[in-house]
């Protein structure tokens, strides 16, 4: 039930994004907000984030191709007997485009298999499109390898920052992976912290604390 609820919030901002003609929107980690109930409840996760995955991706689906835009969503995934941390690119027919896992997991996603790759996806009236998620970040090897296989834009879903250490410091980090690899960077990151980032570093739209969709 918490699932649709929070569907019907990120629809709705998907919806109002589309109408103000974006073609790339990007959620942050955790996009459904199932991991504290992962948390309490593993062994019954398996079945849920199936069934979890579905809705995301058919309701998304659904808004990307009423408006013909791109949506990056990201959740825990069941795929097979393995739980990965995933981000998915939607196309504007609302169909999947590709999907990335993540490559570096935290300690607490122990439960959670590696990714193995960067890939690089055509997005529709967009151009290439890379993703990595929050930890990822950390380290600069992640972006130089998107940039090397292609990307002009990362999409970012994050529920952290770029550096161990404060926000001016991690803006900072922020800032530098885009301008040593010459590629925006679009920072999904809940509860405030989502900026979008140009190939020289600097900020094209700052989402300061608010909870709601920057543009630019």
């Amino acid at each position: 039930a918490q699932v649709r609820t929070n569907l019907n919030v990120l629809v709705t901002l998907a919806d109002q994004a589309g109408e103000r003609g974006c073609k790339l929107i990007s959620f942050p980690e955790d996009t459904l907000g199932t991991l504290e109930w992962e948390s309490g409840n593993w062994d019954q996760t398996p079945d849920f984030l199936s069934q979890a995955e579905a809705q995301m991706t058919t309701r998304l689906g659904d808004v990307a191709n009423k408006h013909g835009m791109n949506i990056v969503c990201c959740n825990d995934c069941q795929e097979g007997d393995h739980i990965f941390n995933t981000s998915i690119l939607i196309g504007p027919q609302g169909n999947e485009i590709g999907r990335y896992r993540k490559v570096q997991p935290t300690l607490s996603e122990s439960r959670r298999k590696r990714g193995l790759s960067f890939p690089v996806y055509q997005a529709p009236h967009v151009g290439d499109v890379g993703m990595c998620i929050c930890y990822d970040m950390m380290f600069p090897e992640t972006t130089r390898a998107l940039a090397l296989n292609g990307a002009d834009i990362v999409c970012h879903p994050t529920l952290g920052g770029a550096a161990m250490a404060d926000a001016d410091v991690s803006r900072a980090a922020f800032r530098t992976r885009a301008a040593e690899n010459f590629i925006y960077i679009i920072v999904a990151f809940r509860g405030g912290g989502s900026m979008i980032l140009g190939p020289k570093g600097e900020i094209l739209a700052d989402g300061g604390n608010q909870p709601d969709a920057i543009i630019s």
